[in-house]
């Protein structure tokens, strides 16, 4: 007779799941940290006028891929 082995599975299944947790938690943090810098860049470009202003403002978005 064949007995199913859950305990065996068990572990499998959690890193299964937890694996996909911390994919989701790391894409959160970069985001999080692109986010972050790029509200820095636009602070700098606070002090900044006219044309150089939005040339700042520009490189800052493109930085963070917005």
């Amino acid at each position: 007779m064949k007995t199913l082995r859950i305990p065996a599975l068990a572990p499998a299944i959690g890193l299964a799941f937890s694996t996909g947790a911390i994919a989701e938690m790391r894409r959160e943090a970069k985001e999080d940290t692109v986010d972050a810098r790029h509200d820095v860049d636009q602070e700098k470009c606070d002090s900044l006028a006219g044309d150089a202003k939005d040339r700042c403002i520009d490189a800052a978005k493109m930085r963070a891929g917005k």
